[in-house]
């Protein structure tokens, strides 16, 4: 690289010790989860959203929050608002000595993220493909040689893993943080698409405060709903 940035500032998190953590301090503050328990659609009485349909049976509730990521337009259905799509990021993950690496580095829409006992994540693809989520051979091969360019450790060194995921794309790449525009009782949380760790607690707070009528921290109307109006369906 003839230029670069350096940002002593930033940051990372490691998203799975984050929602355990989550987990354990909803439980502790008495929030009942129900896990593997799919909502299927809004019960919707005139135009109010009185509570959901699972797999499990309905759920009564004075207030609903949709914040299912790639998955939120096909639960609001034709109450949709804007067209957040799925689009697949794929990533590998190589398992190193402790502090090979420590400083994070991006390049564009790829990086490389150290963690302090040696796990390196290496990403990401920019998938338009759909709900289609498995993993592929051409992207591992992809990012291997991007891995590659960044230090010769990785062109001797296999991945020790792959994966996938769907992010909630979004025409415009701002989320939806917002009542409703027409159903009372129905918010909706969602289309971070590549963000959502780093925007979560924000957006999360600003919802809550939507939710209970508080005064926000940040200026709420470039998140309203009613911003994407002209793309609901």
């Amino acid at each position: 690289w003839r230029e670069a940035l350096w940002l002593p500032e930033l940051g990372q998190l490691r998203n799975p010790r984050l929602i355990t953590a989550l987990q354990q301090q909803l439980s502790q503050s008495g929030v009942a989860i129900r896990d593997h328990t799919p909502v299927t659609g809004l019960v919707i009485e005139a135009d109010r959203v009185t509570g959901v349909s699972t797999d499990a049976g309905r759920f009564s509730a004075g207030i609903v929050i949709v914040a299912a990521g790639a998955w939120t337009g096909t639960l609001l259905g034709d109450w949709a608002v804007g067209e957040i799509a799925p689009v697949r990021g794929q990533m590998l993950w190589y398992r190193l000595a402790p502090d090979t690496f420590r400083r994070i580095l991006v390049d564009g829409d790829r990086y490389l993220i150290p963690r302090r006992d040696g796990v390196c994540l290496v990403g990401s693809t920019v998938e338009h493909v759909g709900f289609e989520n498995q993993t592929t051979a051409e992207a591992r091969q992809k990012l291997s040689a991007f891995a590659a360019t960044l230090s010769p450790v990785f062109g001797t060194q296999a991945p020790a893993g792959q994966w996938s995921g769907l992010r909630p794309g979004l025409a415009g790449g701002i989320p939806i943080v917002s009542a409703h525009p027409k159903l009372k009782g129905l918010f909706i949380n969602a289309g971070h698409y590549r963000n959502g760790i780093n925007l979560g607690p924000a957006s999360a707070r600003l919802i809550g405060d939507l939710v209970l009528d508080r005064e926000t921290a940040v200026d709420p109307g470039p998140y309203a709903a009613q911003n994407h109006l002209y793309w609901a369906l």
